[in-house]
């Protein structure tokens, strides 16, 4: 069995959404079957954090935690976009097997980064929940291949509001922000609807 990954951003000092983390953590261990509690707070307790900039924190586990890591982040820019079918992905938990993930998104060509599409219907990017604005209101897909902590923190916030969102769609919205825990809305980019790749091969 694949053993699971938790990525959470360190800024300046500071663990975000660690509660979303831990309840993702609770959730997918209970679904695996591994017994007893692990705790992330007394975790990042016994690792020296750096105080200032931003950094990743990466925990590897399984029935207990495996290797626990703080690297510096750099921000990759995500300012173009290609649609890829990928009808048998699936990926309900944060596996560290990405094996299929990857197979996808090298299907990227000169895009930066793909939106996946299982049976006509948009879920995610290799590694971001897909953001759809429309110029009033931020849309987040309710068919992710993997429910988000940022996403579920921007959901519960009333910023994101799910629904379905079919590859026909795509080009009715104005943009596109890629989010994760390490990539806030408020700071990715945002990618015209119009400049998204691919969609005449699944149209």
């Amino acid at each position: 069995m694949s053993l699971l990954i938790e990525s959470i951003r360190l800024e300046e000092g500071e663990v975000y959404l660690i509660d979303y983390h831990q309840g993702r953590l609770d959730d997918s261990r209970m679904a695996m079957g591994w017994t007893g509690h692990l705790s992330i707070e007394e975790e990042l307790s016994r690792m020296d954090l750096p105080r200032t900039g931003i950094h990743k924190i990466r925990l590897l586990y399984g029935s207990a935690f495996v290797e626990s890591t703080c690297t510096p982040y750099t921000h990759r820019p995500i300012r173009s976009l290609r649609v890829v079918r990928a009808d048998s992905l699936t990926y309900p938990y944060k596996y560290a097997d990405r094996t299929g993930i990857e197979q996808v998104f090298a299907q990227r060509r000169d895009c930066d980064d793909v939106i996946c599409i299982r049976h006509g219907v948009v879920t995610d990017s290799s590694y971001c929940t897909l953001c759809f604005g429309d110029g009033t209101t931020w849309y987040t897909p309710d068919t992710p291949l993997l429910p988000g902590v940022m996403r579920q923190f921007l959901l519960d916030q009333g910023i994101l509001k799910p629904r379905r969102i079919t590859v026909e769609e795509i080009p009715s919205f104005q943009a596109i922000g890629c989010i994760n825990a390490m990539r806030p809305l408020e700071r990715t980019e945002v990618i015209p609807c119009s400049a998204v790749a691919g969609l005449d091969k699944l149209l």
